[in-house]
């Protein structure tokens, strides 16, 4: 992803970004709930309006991942959630009575022959 919104139709790009980076957010508040990945610190200032605090300058060098590539970020693979309970993003277990709570945000959870998101 790059810090940038140089093109022949800038609202655009602008609208785009500024979606794109909201969703961003509520992704991470929604998600990110554990030391092993923790939310982005959003204190960026270029064009925060926009980048909602995930640019610290125009380009890809301004970009604030995620997460860094150097980080490994696994479950402790011995993690066993139990018959009809999920490991979530968060390396915790869903709830026996929200196995979907394990699905991606934004994505359908189908229960039926067997749990798929």
């Amino acid at each position: 992803w790059s810090c940038n919104f140089d093109t022949h139709l800038p609202s655009l790009c602008e609208e785009y970004n500024r979606a794109w980076f909201k969703n961003r957010q509520v992704f991470e508040e929604e998600h990110v709930k554990s030391d092993s990945f923790p939310k982005t610190l959003r204190n960026g200032k270029f064009h925060s309006d926009i980048f909602q605090g995930y640019c610290k300058e125009k380009g890809t060098q301004g970009y604030k991942h995620m997460m860094t590539y150097e980080r490994d970020i696994r479950c402790d693979p011995n993690l066993d959630c139990g018959r009809g309970s999920y490991v979530r993003n968060d390396c915790t277990c869903s709830p026996l009575d929200d196995p979907c709570s394990a699905c991606p945000h934004g994505t359908i959870c189908h229960q039926s022959p067997t749990l798929m998101c």
